[in-house]
């Protein structure tokens, strides 16, 4: 099995793979804000550890499929997280993924 995680800055896109004909994905988390100093986040500010679960947004895009894209931001995220983050802090999203044997969804 197959095991994907990533932390995605502004201006990046979250990309999950599968290979096989017969793998699709599975996104098991999907945190957008800003939940701790990382390459996105170097500084505090006063403002670690917000964030919402936008798991719904990710996994609509992109479980069940072979591949996905998700850019961040994207209005779609922004939406769905509601963080009590200020607003004029750059967030990040994190999310993890498995590839798991399964028929591919039909591209939306």
């Amino acid at each position: 099995m197959t095991v994907g995680v990533a932390e995605v800055c502004q201006t990046e896109r979250f990309e999950a793979t599968c290979e096989g004909a017969d793998k699709v994905i599975l996104i098991t988390s999907s945190d957008y804000g800003r939940m701790r100093v990382s390459r996105c986040v170097q500084s505090d500010y006063g403002y670690i550890g917000c964030s919402s679960s936008v798991l719904a947004v990710v996994d609509s895009s992109c479980s069940g499929r072979r591949q996905c894209s998700v850019g961040v931001p994207s209005a779609a995220l922004e939406t769905a997280a509601a963080v009590a983050c200020p607003g004029d802090l750059k967030l990040y999203l994190a999310a993890s993924f498995q590839c798991l044997t399964g028929i591919s969804r039909l591209v939306r």
